[in-house]
C-alpha cells in the first residue's frame, strides 16, 4: 500500500470565497470575546454548516448583465441612477441589477442613491432575495461612514430602520447574519448593539439551522 503524506497548503485570503472568510473572522470573535461556552457552541454550529458563497438568484438573466457591468464601473450617483431608470424601461430590472447598483452605492458611500435605489425597488415590485438583503446590509454599513468624518450620526437611525426592514422581507442565512452584523458594528450606536445583541440570540436558533441552507 502506498503511503500517503499530508501536505500543508498555504493560500492567500483572496483565494478564499468572501463567505468563508466571513466565517473565519466570526470565530475569531467568540475567541476573543468571552463569550460563554453554551453560545459559543450554538453560534458555531451555524458558522461550520454556512455556505461558503451566495447561492444563485432566482432573479438574474443574461439579458440584464449589460446593466450590472455597467453598474459596477459607474462613477457618479447620478449616472448610477441613470441606469437604474434605463434598465426599468428596458423591462431588465430585477434581484441582480438592484443589487448591483446597491452595492456600487456602499463602496463609494452614496448614501443618497442608494435610498433612491430601494425605493426604486420596492415602486417596481421586485422582491428581495438572500443575496439582495445581504447586498443592501453591507451597503448600509458602507454609507454609515465617509472618510473624512467617521461616522455620520444624522443617517443612524434610518440606516437601521433600512436594515431591519429589509431583514423582515426574506429568510435570512448565515451570510446575511454576518451582513447585518457588519451593519450593526459600522454605525456604532446603542441601537445597533441592542440589535446585534438579538441577531446573535436568534442566530442560534435551531430554526436557522434547519431552514436557512
Amino acid at each position: 500500500l502506498a503511503c500517503l503524506t499530508a501536505l500543508q497548503v498555504h493560500a492567500k485570503k483572496q483565494h478564499f470565497p468572501t463567505a468563508q472568510r466571513k466565517n473565519k473572522v466570526m470565530r475569531e470573535h467568540l475567541n476573543s470575546n468571552n463569550i460563554p461556552l453554551e453560545e459559543h457552541r450554538a453560534v458555531e454550529d451555524i458558522v461550520t454548516l454556512a455556505p461558503t458563497r451566495f447561492e444563485p438568484t432566482l432573479h438574474r438573466t443574461n439579458e440584464a448583465s449589460r446593466f450590472r457591468k455597467l453598474m459596477q464601473d459607474v462613477n457618479s450617483p447620478q449616472k448610477l441612477l441613470e441606469l437604474v431608470h434605463e434598465a426599468n424601461k428596458c423591462k431588465q430590472l430585477e434581484a441582480s441589477t438592484i443589487s448591483k447598483a446597491m452595492q456600487r452605492c456602499g463602496a463609494c458611500h452614496w448614501w443618497k442613491a442608494l435610498e433612491q435605489v430601494r425605493d426604486i425597488q420596492k415602486a417596481a415590485g421586485i422582491q428581495s432575495d438572500c443575496t439582495l438583503q445581504s447586498t443592501f446590509l453591507i451597503a448600509l454599513a458602507g454609507c454609515a461612514r465617509d472618510d473624512k468624518f467617521g461616522v455620520i450620526q444624522d443617517r443612524t437611525h434610518h440606516i437601521l430602520q433600512h436594515g431591519r426592514e429589509v431583514w423582515k422581507e426574506t429568510q435570512p442565512n448565515i451570510i446575511c447574519v454576518t451582513s447585518a452584523l457588519t451593519l450593526c458594528q459600522a454605525v456604532a450606536h446603542p441601537d445597533g448593539f441592542v440589535w446585534a445583541e438579538t441577531l446573535w440570540s436568534w442566530g442560534g436558533k435551531d430554526s436557522l439551522r434547519r431552514t436557512s441552507w
